[in-house]
């Protein structure tokens, strides 16, 4: 999956053997589980800390 540009995500990404990458001024807010993930320049990557259910 690659994110760039000036794309926003939120949400949950499950795909274990995946590998994420995110450039430019991507942003992704939420949670991923996979191989890999890479953030490249502007790049932002936050947990959504609302997923823990507490």
């Amino acid at each position: 999956m690659s994110l760039s540009g000036q794309t926003q995500f939120y949400g949950v990404i499950y795909a274990p053997k995946s590998v994420v990458r995110l450039s430019d001024q991507g942003k992704f807010l939420g949670s991923y589980v996979g191989s890999q993930i890479t953030l490249d320049k502007n790049a932002v990557m936050r947990f959504d800390s609302a997923l823990l259910g507490k």
